[in-house]
């Protein structure tokens, strides 16, 4: 988060060698490569990010792991989204959401929603972007999950703006204080 992206990869790259060495730790080993594929996703180093989330999927899958294993997914279908790959994104996205709802898994599930509805807004969907924002903001409402909550107020407002709502947008801005 301060922008010391080699520093960040150097480190998680050790820390996995650690644990991919030592033969145990299945879980802590997919959440490294996961952490890594996340870096790699939001410095859009798209083939790295993808080779990392599918191998996560993989270390996760092994290790047993369902409540982390939509994560991966929903990290596939974001890189595919970069990528304006629409089709191959959206698959992910519900096989992530599909996987998050199978084992109620609330919090990833609000973060799926949530990229499903940048998903339909860059599709230009505005009616199904605000629907699984709000669909989203619910469930991060319900969690008491402010931080999130603001990422999905933000999106609102944004899909209101589009849409020329600009008291709507106004009204998501400030709803937080």
């Amino acid at each position: 988060t301060l922008g010391e992206i080699e520093l960040a990869l150097k480190f998680i790259n050790r820390a996995y060698e650690q644990l991919k060495s030592s033969g145990k730790y299945k879980t802590f080993q997919g959440f490294c490569v996961y952490n890594l594929a996340e870096i790699y996703s939001e410095s859009r180093q798209d083939e790295q990010a993808l080779k990392f989330h599918e191998l996560a999927y993989i270390i996760l899958e092994e290790s047993g792991n369902k409540a982390m294993m939509a994560r991966p997914l929903n990290g596939i279908g974001n890189v595919y989204l970069h990528q304006k790959k629409y089709a191959h994104s959206l698959e992910y996205l519900i096989k992530s959401l599909t996987m998050s709802r199978e084992i109620n898994n609330k919090p990833v599930e609000a973060r799926i929603l949530t990229d499903l509805g940048v998903y339909y807004f860059e599709t230009g969907d505005f009616s199904k972007a605000y629907a699984f924002q709000q669909e989203a903001l619910l469930i991060r409402t319900e969690m008491n999950l402010p931080n999130s909550e603001v990422t999905n107020l933000i999106h609102l407002a944004e899909i209101a703006c589009k849409r020329n709502h600009q008291q709507e947008a106004m009204n998501h801005l400030e709803m937080h204080y």
